[in-house]
């Protein structure tokens, strides 16, 4: 019935056209939108039981909560636990590089890998494709994914290196398969941790999993949590000693308050792997999602869609006064309103499988593009579900926002309608209704988007306490950590190089060592704080000033107890001066190392994140093997070559090294890969939600362009009168455009205050942003009043440029 209607000629209008390409552009924004709310808030959901797994943070003295656990807190929490059925760790950190012979060569290959504990297997539900997990049972065996197996030739029995400077070799003992959107997407490879550290308390670099029978009830959990700290610290040993000297009529009541007092030390909570993904901002290791990012894409999507069939309802509602005739023409000649509105629904129908079929095209040639970087999956059309619904939406849509429409202008009186008495009030009040949602919107989204690219900008150009201008880093190997002073007086041989120092990582990292230590001159004090490792110059290559104390020097590097440099963050929570005392790391606990210095705060961690307690760290001699110094950082001349540099530090430490050849270790720059790499999934999103913002304003247009076109086709009699009558084509310009500015400036009021409002909500994510200037609203509104005014004239430029004597003529 539709096609009495409709014609094929209708959809070569120019409303048309703007219609089809709004709603199909809505479409394919939709699709890819939801792919990637989707893939966040569902993430761990394929793992087996996913609802009944938690992870495990603790807190200590109302310090931030982190999920690296030390492993005899983490095994106790196992099994002291009674409804806990398996549990396991993972143990993120230990990232080794794996090479496999090839000819008779060794071959770096891009695998990620990770240390778990065997308990792991059944708590995440890790398939295993081929192999015998019998034999994972220690450091030694590892197990590869089918993806990397099949894309490296790797097969069960196989001998890996994880470094080409140890003869030691992994024996591939299992293939698995893991969902791409679960904790273990990052890793390629798993070794297995075995009972290595099982018992070192201080070994705090595991993060624990747990699978229940029943849901964990964080008040339930106290009693477990007291106990487990007494056996893992011994604490009722030492008590007992320290009750020794009270009296025994007051041990009683020391005992409790001691207890007390430690139960007041640990927080513990029980993180649902259900939401772990979207969990506020936790130390330690996990794969984090922005939940106000997730959640300003849900919103975006809706209202790219709504935009778009908003357009529908104006451009159906505007050619009202066109079509009334023929409507109700055909009710005079015998057919029903129940017809005539199915006839109008299915019209919208036809109209919106021509743009879901546009939408498929724009979603295939586009979607890997934009969804390539921002989450990890299969792009194009691999989610059923989010596809199933891209396809219900509009067509649900199109029937419901048709109806309204249809039932209006089937309800006219033939009789009025056929002597041409309808007036369009009622019609009008609702379109400019409509336009200005649209206008709210897109203002809204123009205004946001400028304060995004503002953080940006922000973020890549603030200071950071340490000077990284012309910087230079690259990953190295323990052969040339060994070789430290070869390399740095190779390097400094070329002149565009000026200096150079050594780390452990990367300088800008959210996750890195962290340790809690009790200084013997701070009894009770449990002090939490991030370790950097470094050698003697790091601080000065950096820029870093010395406030207290003094700075690192050759001696320490040698000497049997290392030394801290701590940030005047740590000093002031922890009242720390270089008299204080803490336990050396890597070495005996009972050895304490000294606080030579306190250096200015510096942001070490991405600027989402607020200063906490950091230090340097020398550990001495005997230096632990994951403090070795195996990152470089380099500083160029003002003038150097870049490019060149960054082959010369190649070739340089290939010939101190010659596997370093193999390790696939690039030259990076500080500021635009090293640092960058921090916000790179935010980045992207952050360009998404701009990109999708861009195509809601830019359906907003089309829509108010087609508006304004059908009402200069209804006023043309109206404007040929007013040519005639002596008026400037500007003057007519101006007419038109008036009513709609008029509309934009009241909307945009409203735009401000949303706009504010959801701004403040986005920089709530970071703990340093951009500020929020008034100047962003200011011009926010101005660019959409010029958009406005821009769209509105070349809308009617046409119809107030024709000859008048043509218009009356026709008309």
């Amino acid at each position: 019935m539709a096609m009495k209607l409709f014609k094929l000629k209708h959809i070569f209008t120019v409303p048309s056209l703007l219609n089809i390409s709004g709603i199909a552009i809505a479409v394919a924004a939709f699709y890819v939108i939801m792919s990637v709310v989707d893939f966040d808030l569902t993430y761990n959901h394929s793992i087996k039981d996913y609802d009944k797994v938690y992870n495990l943070s603790l807190s200590w003295r109302d310090g931030e909560f982190s999920n690296i656990i030390s492993r005899p807190i983490g095994e106790e929490f196992g099994q002291q636990m009674p409804s806990v059925v398996s549990y396991g760790c993972l143990d993120p950190w230990e990232d080794w590089s794996l090479y496999a012979e090839r000819n008779g060569e060794y071959r770096q290959m891009d695998i990620r890998t990770a240390s778990i504990s065997k308990g792991l297997l059944e708590t995440f539900d890790i398939h295993i494709v081929e192999g015998d997990t019998s034999k994972f049972d220690n450091l030694t065996h590892i197990m590869i994914s089918r993806e990397n197996a099949q894309k490296y030739n790797i097969h069960i029995g196989d001998f890996l290196r994880y470094d080409l400077n140890n003869p030691e070799e992994l024996e591939v003992v299992a293939i698995y398969d893991v969902a791409p959107n679960t904790e273990l997407r990052p890793f390629g490879g798993l070794r297995c941790i075995g009972l290595e550290r099982l018992y070192e308390v201080g070994w705090s670099i595991t993060n624990y999993y747990y699978k229940t029978l029943t849901p964990i009830d964080d008040a339930n959990i106290d009693d477990v949590s007291f106990n487990v700290l007494k056996k893992v610290y011994h604490i009722d040993e030492e008590l007992e000693e320290m009750l020794a000297s009270v009296k025994p009529d007051d041990q009683e009541k020391a005992r409790e308050e001691a207890y007390s007092q430690i139960a007041s030390m640990i927080k513990v909570k029980f993180i649902p792997l259900s939401e772990y993904h979207l969990a506020p901002q936790l130390g330690g290791f996990h794969e984090p999602a922005n939940r106000k990012i997730v959640y300003t894409l849900l919103i975006l999507a809706i209202v790219v869609i709504l935009i778009a069939y908003i357009n529908y309802v104006n451009f159906f509602l505007a050619r009202v006064p066109q079509r009334i005739k023929s409507i109700n023409t055909m009710k005079i000649l015998g057919s029903s309103r129940t017809n005539l509105v199915m006839m109008l629904v299915g019209e919208s129908l036809i109209y919106t499988f021509i743009s879901l079929a546009l939408a498929y095209v724009l979603a295939h040639t586009f979607a890997p593009r934009l969804l390539g970087g921002a989450v990890d999956m299969d792009i194009v059309f691999s989610n059923p579900k989010i596809l199933v619904i891209s396809i219900l939406i509009p067509i649900l849509t199109a029937i419901v926002v048709s109806i309204y429409p249809a039932m209006h202008i089937t309800s006219i009186s033939p009789a009025l309608a056929i002597r041409g008495k309808v007036t369009p009030t009622h019609d009008n009040v609702l379109r400019y209704m409509l336009i200005g949602f649209q206008i709210v919107a897109s203002a809204t989204l123009i205004i946001m988007s400028m304060f995004i690219h503002k953080n940006i900008d922000y973020i890549a150009h603030s200071d950071l306490g340490f000077n990284r201008k012309n910087l230079l880093g690259v990953e190295t190997s323990d052969t040339l950590a060994q070789h430290r002073d070869d390399v740095r007086s190779l390097l400094l041989q070329n002149p565009d190089i000026i200096d150079v120092a050594w780390a452990r990582s990367e300088f800008i990292a959210l996750n890195r060592h962290n340790v809690g230590m009790v200084s013997p001159d701070l009894p009770g004090v449990e002090i939490m704080f991030d370790v950097i490792f470094t050698d003697d110059h790091f601080l000065q290559f950096m820029g870093i000033d010395i406030v207290e104390g003094r700075d690192f020097m050759p001696s320490d590097l040698k000497s049997e107890s290392g030394a801290y440099i701590f940030n005047e963050t740590a000093r002031h929570q922890y009242n720390l001066t270089t008299e204080t005392r803490l336990p050396r790391i890597g070495g005996d606990y009972s050895q304490n190392s000294d606080i030579v210095g306190i250096c200015k705060d510096f942001k070490f961690k991405p600027l989402n994140y607020e200063l906490t307690p950091v230090a340097f760290c020398i550990p001495g001699k005997n230096t632990p093997y994951y403090a070795v110094l195996k990152q470089l950082y380099v500083r160029l001349a003002d003038n150097a070559d870049v490019k060149k540099s960054m082959d010369h530090i190649s070739n340089s430490l290939a010939q101190i090294d010659p596997d370093f050849a193999y390790m696939n270790h690039p030259v990076r720059t500080f500021q635009n890969e090293m640092m960058s790499s921090n916000y790179t999934k935010e980045e992207t999103l952050t360009q998404l939600i701009t990109l999708f913002a861009m195509i809601a304003i830019l359906i907003s247009v089309m829509g108010i362009f087609g508006i304004v076109y059908f009402e200069m086709e209804r006023r043309r009699k109206e404007i040929g009168i007013r040519k005639v009558n002596g008026a400037m084509v500007w003057e007519i310009l101006l007419i038109f455009n008036r009513k709609y500015l008029k509309i934009t400036a009241i909307c945009s009021a409203v735009a401000i205050v949303i706009s504010y409002i959801l701004v403040n909500m986005y920089f709530s994510g970071f703990a340093y942003h951009y500020p929020i200037n008034p100047w962003i609203f200011i011009l926010g509104v101005l660019i959409a009043m010029a958009i406005t005014a821009l769209v509105v004239t070349a809308a009617s430029f046409k119809a107030a440029n024709e000859n008048p004597v043509n218009t009356l003529a026709t008309e």
